[in-house]
């Protein structure tokens, strides 16, 4: 094999490893199938196309791509499963296990049905904030309280909550809340199922602590604030979350410029965007820290960490329609259902097996994360002149355009290469179809909408 061949498949395999696994996964093989269906004229006239809507269009246009139908596949949620985790779970509570006890109910919440008949969503919500009450980790106890009420959690059973909530106040130094929160579970044993004698004994109780919270101010409590990366230097007038310590630069031929720092030397193509140090840095320096405009998670990191956030679980909240995966808080859930999760939920599972690679997601979730409506609004703007981030238009990691605009670099992949990304990025636009992200609410085969 000549030194240019070899150079060649190293690319190719390269290629391939950022689109699909190249062991695992439907996609490979659906993809080994188009090619061979190939003709050497369409790879050529493929070749000529310099737009990637033009290349997309070609694809799109030819029947076999068809082949492959998008359908819905995730792990659903199992009552029964789900009452048997519980089970699971209150024995051992019963016998002090409590690690035990938070990853059964874990479970049982991850597997419960949600709006559906059946306590089994609350009742798992309600016995974790129990375990976590007994270990003295009240803010969880609280989220926990606050889910199995939203759920449904029974009224025949809601003083058992509030009275715990409570405490969980009191605890916390939030006597006024607490106070409050008594007099409501005195209320709410009007809905329990206990005997008279039972209700009086504990109405005197829960008035008992009530009273004891009356009058009492709550404490001032040092709210903890999340730690920031701490970039060298000064803030970037430019790059916001970058130091001063380096500029951006842009080329615009094709030569090549060597820059010299230090003890060493570095030869940059002219055919990009690049970082260039403006002074001296020490080794280990942070230079830019900044949330990412879009993430996409690992396959065997999901039951560990939030889907939305990464953060790692301790008390996971369910998915109102999947049991694929998990949050860490209601507020992640609440906000990855209304953005990416929303269009990936039902399938999320089929495109794991497709086998298609961690870049694909985060592709899709680019999109995903925002509604068609927002890339209507922007379009205009997709054809503004690319220009480099200063103090009067500094960079903005939340901007749609800063991940548009990146250098693709397409003058130095070969035509061929294209092929196999054009039919990615078809299999993305099917599923996004299927999902009715473009209100079509059916994958079709016939010819696109100027929207898609």
């Amino acid at each position: 094999m000549s030194t240019e061949d070899a150079e060649y498949c190293e690319r190719k395999l390269s290629s391939d490893r950022t689109l699909h696994s190249i062991r695992e996964g439907f996609f490979k093989d659906y993809l080994d199938e188009i090619d061979y269906l190939l003709t050497q004229d369409f790879i050529d006239d493929f070749g000529q196309i310099k737009t990637d809507q033009e290349r997309l269009v070609q694809i799109w246009n030819f029947k076999p791509i068809h082949k492959l139908k998008i359908r819905r596949f995730y792990k659903m949620k199992n009552r029964e499963k789900s009452e048997i985790f519980r089970s699971q779970g209150n024995q051992a509570f019963q016998q002090l296990k409590n690690e035990e006890a938070i990853a059964y109910y874990s479970q049982a919440i991850l597997l419960a049905p949600h709006n559906q008949v059946g306590e089994n969503l609350s009742l798992g919500y309600a016995n974790r904030s129990a375990v976590f009450f007994h270990q003295k980790k009240y803010q969880l106890c609280l989220d926990d309280i606050q889910l199995a009420i939203e759920s449904g959690y029974p009224t025949r059973l809601m003083y058992k909550v509030l009275d715990r909530r409570g405490h969980c106040l009191v605890k916390l130094g939030l006597y006024e809340e607490a106070s409050s929160n008594f007099a409501n579970a005195i209320v709410a044993l009007h809905g329990s199922e206990l005997n008279a004698k039972k209700k009086q004994h504990l109405t005197r109780d829960l008035e008992a602590k009530r009273l004891q919270c009356s009058g009492k101010t709550n404490e001032k409590t040092d709210k903890v604030l999340e730690s920031k990366a701490c970039v060298f230097g000064n803030v970037n007038t430019s790059l916001p979350s970058a130091s001063s310590a380096i500029t951006v630069n842009q080329s615009e031929t094709q030569g090549k410029k060597t820059y010299v720092g230090g003890c060493r030397t570095l030869t940059i193509p002219q055919v990009s965007r690049y970082a260039v140090a403006r002074d001296s840095i020490p080794a280990g320096s942070i230079l830019m820290a900044e949330k990412p405009y879009a993430t996409a998670m690992k396959v065997d990191k999901i039951s560990k960490l939030c889907f939305n956030c990464f953060k790692r679980l301790v008390a996971p909240v369910a998915c109102t329609w999947c049991s694929s995966v998990s949050f860490c808080s209601a507020g992640c859930r609440n906000l990855a259902l209304a953005t990416h999760h929303k269009w990936e939920c039902n399938y999320y599972d089929f495109l794991v097996d497709s086998g298609m690679s961690l870049n694909c997601f985060l592709s899709l979730r680019i999109i995903t994360q925002h509604t068609l409506a927002f890339f209507q609004k922007i379009r205009p703007r997709l054809q503004e002149k690319v220009r480099l981030p200063s103090s009067e238009f500094p960079h903005s990691p939340s901007d749609y355009l800063s991940v548009y605009q990146l250098v693709g670099l397409e003058e130095h992949r070969q035509p061929n290469s294209f092929i196999p990304l054009t039919i990615m990025a078809s299999f993305l636009l099917k599923l996004l179809q299927r999902a009715n992200y473009f209100d079509r609410n059916e994958e079709t085969g016939e010819h696109l909408w100027s929207q898609e």
